[in-house]
């Protein structure tokens, strides 16, 4: 199996496009993207991406807010949200 079909796997199992969270942190979700993994937009303009690595296999987790704080604390759901699968 490839990488690019173990993400394609991975990601259709957690359904992460098709159940995406509620809110990211305390902002209600926006949008939903899926053209180079999944990325969630909230309504402040932070965002979670997940995507699989292209040269290892591994999920990567990437995330921007207005605080490292909160940035840390992005990552940490996206960490929560690939356990709960």
């Amino acid at each position: 199996m490839t990488r690019t079909s173990l993400w394609k796997s991975a990601r259709s199992s957690w359904n992460l496009e098709a159940n995406p969270p509620a809110k990211l942190l305390r902002s209600p979700l926006a949008d939903v993207k899926s053209y180079d993994g999944v990325k969630y937009v909230a309504a402040d303009s932070s965002w979670l991406m997940l995507r699989g690595s292209g040269t290892e296999p591994i999920l990567r987790i990437y995330a921007e807010a207005r605080s490292e704080a909160d940035a840390k604390k992005l990552l940490q759901a996206g960490v929560r949200l690939t356990r709960h699968v």
